[in-house]
């Protein structure tokens, strides 16, 4: 059932916007599945303490931050204290796109190469 549901989101973000469709994907699966149990672990009761003066939970929403700029496919540009993750984020941005071709039951083909090339910054949209 996911994979029609990705399916279907990446196929009708294609039509409007070519050059988004794995970002798009990316997003969905990030945002309604990973993101949201890593920034409240306790909704798939995993118990994290309280007591350290929130230093796990920004631990946590740092980590959901990386991973929606891999989902995104894009570096860190406006947040001076995250640049110096742009580095990881350009090697581990082609194996996440392997992932959702995966999700959508596509093989990686000549789509995918090392070297792939991330957005420095968030695409601009037709209105």
């Amino acid at each position: 059932m996911t994979r029609e549901v990705c399916v279907h989101l990446a196929k009708s973000v294609y039509q409007v916007w070519p050059e988004s469709k794995f970002a798009a994907l990316g997003a969905f699966i990030f945002l309604r599945f990973i993101s949201s149990a890593n920034v409240a672990p306790e909704i798939v009761d995993v118990t994290v303490p309280r007591d350290d003066g929130g230093v796990i939970c920004r631990g946590l929403m740092v980590i959901a931050e990386v991973m929606q700029n891999l989902a995104n496919n894009i570096l860190f540009a406006k947040e001076a204290h995250m640049l110096c993750l742009n580095d990881f984020s350009g090697v581990n941005i082609c194996p996440c796109l392997k992932g959702k071709l995966l999700v959508l039951g596509m093989r990686s083909g000549s789509i995918v190469t090392s070297t792939f090339t991330p957005k420095s910054s968030i695409p601009a949209h037709p209105i």
